[in-house]
Parts: structure tokens; sequence; C-alpha cells
């Protein structure tokens, strides 16, 4: 088969363009990698920047969404409730939904106004006796005994969570 000059144009233009898709897909990668994974530095929080948001059955999120607790044991929780976090180790917090968010949105559980928090940064579940942390794709991540949160891991008494600037001492209560 003989090569003409207008078959080696085409040759070397399929080869561009494909060169090109895969240059696009890179960049699309690395920037979408980027925004989840970058760690920033970020100032002090101070104690007048953190609010507490009451709790209730269910809470409006931007965007039309609701989250709403499990119905048949909200009222139960909140008066006994089986695990709670001290924050910077000073204010004790009760976690008394099935689901308890933090980030520096006001429709959170617990509120934290500190630059690198995420709108809702990361969550706590509880399946019955036991209780998961769960970061919710946050800009600075959400970190467990010094390790990064990259998927769900199970909270146990004494557990430190770093959110920020901001520590989280994770305590589970035994009922005997």
């Amino acid at each position: 088969m003989e090569s003409t000059p207008e078959m080696i144009f085409y040759i070397v233009l399929i080869v561009l363009v494909l060169i090109l898709i895969i240059l696009i897909l890179t960049v699309l990668v690395y920037v979408l990698l980027r925004k989840y994974y970058t760690i920033q530095k970020i100032d002090q929080c101070d104690a007048e920047d953190i609010f507490f948001v009451p709790n209730d059955d269910s809470f409006h999120i931007p965007g039309n969404i609701q989250r709403k607790t499990r119905n048949f044991n909200s009222a139960e929780l909140q008066k006994h409730p089986s695990a709670y976090i001290f924050l910077n180790n000073k204010k004790k917090i009760n976690i008394n939904t099935d689901e308890f968010f933090v980030g520096f949105s006001k429709s959170n559980n617990l509120t934290i106004n500190e630059p690198g928090i995420s709108q809702t940064h990361c969550k706590i579940k509880s399946t019955g006796d036991e209780f998961y942390i769960f970061d919710l794709i946050s800009q600075t991540g959400t970190f467990l005994n010094g390790k990064k949160v990259l998927r769900t891991r199970e909270l146990n008494d004494w557990d430190e969570i770093r959110i920020g600037n901001t520590l989280l001492v994770f305590r589970k209560i035994q009922y005997i």
C-alpha cells in the first residue's frame, strides 16, 4: 500500500486529536483531585466563632434537601444520648440524633465558624451501639486520631477527631 501525502496528513491529524483528548482528560482529573484533596493552612479558631444549633427531627439544608432523624427513637436519644463529644476539651455536646452533622452552616448539629471548614464538613452516624464518621468531601479533610478519613471509619471511645484546628474527642456512653 502506497503512502500518499494525503494519507500521512490524516494519520498525523488523528494522532494529534488523540493526544489532545488525553491532555484534556489529564487536566480534568488533576483539577478534580486537587479540588477534593487540597490541604490549606488554617488560622486558630476562637471560642466565639462556635455556634450550637438545637436538634429537631428535620432541618433544612441548602438545595432543598431534607435530612431527618429516625422518628421512632429521636425523643429517646435526646433524653438519653449514647455518645457525646468534647469540643476543644471545653464543651460537652451530646450526640442525640442518628446523623450528627458538623460544618460552618447553621443547619448543622454543630456549627464551627472557622476558615477551611466546609458547609457540611463531616457527619457522625449512629447505627444502634456503633458510631461511624464520614468525611463529606470536605476541602481540608477530617482527621481521626491523626489520620485523614478517606472512607467511613468506626468511632471508638476516646477517639480524637480534628476538623481544621478544632479538636473533638468522641466519648461513647456504656450502659450497664
